[in-house]
């Protein structure tokens, strides 16, 4: 009986078969078509701005001239157009946004299994951790920005220009960025996103003055714009002037009180000034608001660590952070102090390792393999890592930056008593 009754489920499932592989191979056809109708309107679009410059150029006629230029002008908004689409669509592809990107209130931040990427230019960027790009979507990438700076973009296509500089962004074009910005602002120096992007370029740049000013300025604009406030509060942050951070923070907490992030922000700066409950409050605030917030997760671990000395939920937290952002390059080298704390040595220098191999050059990083390799009594190895700190990157670690002289930091370090009789560690300081 229950054979008969099963008569029909392999045709059933033959069926179904065959019709997901239908929808799937309509769904590729359209978009196949879709790309090519894109690709022929480009070819014809770009024959005829041939054309028309070609007549432009011998013709003395001035009345018909100025049709041709009309003519023209109206093929390059189309041409603007497509590629402006296709370089939206470019960006998408390439993964934007990941959890911990440069976002915006129009560039939506998203569930993690999420890829659908929004650029509003019309609403400032907020400055996180940059995120590297898929590399297999590079490629696509410049090629859709090499298209669209072929074209005679005005100062009237202010959108285009903010597209543009996004997406210079994106690629880490940080110089490419700051000038489509410029640009912007040129046409109209109160463009408050424009200016409030530019700032987040600046401090990529390190220019911090510059950053500010332009904070300071889109401020006065748009004095209760939250994400503004909230950048700004980054800067003193990174300068050390913890009461202004403080007190952006606190207003932007005013206009947005559901911000995850901006929590978690005022809680570094609590953390920065070993105000431990305040920023223990904070990051449980954040994680409250966003619970799969990588970051937050990560800065909560190294307060455990570092303050609490609270090892099993530190490394909870920077396992959880780890496991929804693998890349995340402080929950790693900070996991790795923490190995080295409970003796873990081989794991330590493992997440060490896969730290550098994300981001080659970070000096935090390179600063605590030469502090492990020193307690290790590796010394060649330890001056090598504290050499590339002070030699390849003049962004010393944050607690080197704030002094200004890391010659006295490195003086202070016990992790160094190791190596510090060195001639090579004494020369390196500069003590001789």
């Amino acid at each position: 009986m229950d054979a008969v009754n099963q008569d029909w489920l392999a045709p059933f499932v033959a069926f179904l078969v065959a019709t997901i592989g239908w929808i799937s191979r309509e769904i590729w056809l359209r978009r196949k078509a879709k790309r090519q109708a894109a690709h022929d309107a480009g070819k014809i679009l770009s024959d005829k701005r041939k054309l028309l410059e070609d007549m432009i150029s011998k013709t003395d006629d001035a009345s018909f001239k100025k049709t041709l230029t009309t003519q023209l002008d109206e093929v390059n908004a189309a041409l603007l157009g497509l590629h402006g689409k296709t370089l939206r669509h470019s960006l998408k592809e390439a993964g934007y946004p990941p959890t911990e990107l440069l976002v915006a209130e129009g560039l939506r931040q998203l569930q993690p299994n999420l890829k659908v990427a929004h650029y509003d230019s019309q609403e400032p960027l907020l400055l996180e951790e940059t995120h590297q790009l898929q590399p297999k979507k590079v490629k696509e990438l410049k090629e859709a920005m090499a298209k669209a700076e072929a074209l005679p973009i005005t100062d009237l296509d202010r959108d285009f220009l903010m597209l543009l500089a996004f997406a210079y962004h994106s690629l880490q074009q940080y110089e490419d960025a700051k000038c489509k910005y410029n640009r912007v602002l040129q046409l109209n120096p109160d463009d408050h996103v424009a200016l409030a992007n530019r700032g987040v370029i600046n401090i990529i740049l390190g220019e911090y003055e510059d950053a500010l000013a332009d904070y300071n300025r889109a401020l006065e604009l748009e004095p209760n714009n939250p994400d503004i406030l909230r950048n700004r509060g980054q800067l003193y942050l990174n300068v050390g002037r913890y009461t202004e951070a403080l007190a952006d923070y606190d207003h932007s907490l005013q206009i947005k009180p559901d911000n995850a992030k901006t929590f978690n922000d005022r809680g570094a700066t609590y953390h920065t000034l070993e105000e431990t409950e305040k920023a223990l409050a904070d990051y449980n605030r954040a994680l409250e608001l966003s619970p799969d917030e990588a970051t937050v997760l990560s800065n909560r671990g190294t307060l455990y660590l570092d303050r609490l000395g609270d090892y099993d939920n530190a490394l909870t937290d920077l396992n959880q952070s780890l496991k929804l952002r693998p890349d995340l390059v402080t929950a790693l080298r900070n996991r790795g102090t923490l190995y080295k704390h409970l003796g873990r040595y081989d794991e330590a220098i493992s997440d060490y390792k896969h730290a550098l191999e994300i981001k080659p050059d970070d000096p935090t990083t390179l600063y605590n393999l030469a502090r492990f390799f020193s307690i290790q009594g590796k010394t060649s190895d330890a001056l090598d890592f504290l050499r590339r700190v002070i030699d390849k990157d003049n962004r010393y670690p944050e607690v080197i930056k704030k002094t200004k002289r890391y010659y006295e930091v490195l003086t202070a370090d016990k992790d160094f008593d190791n190596i510090r009789d060195d001639p090579r560690f004494k020369k390196l300081i500069e003590l001789e």
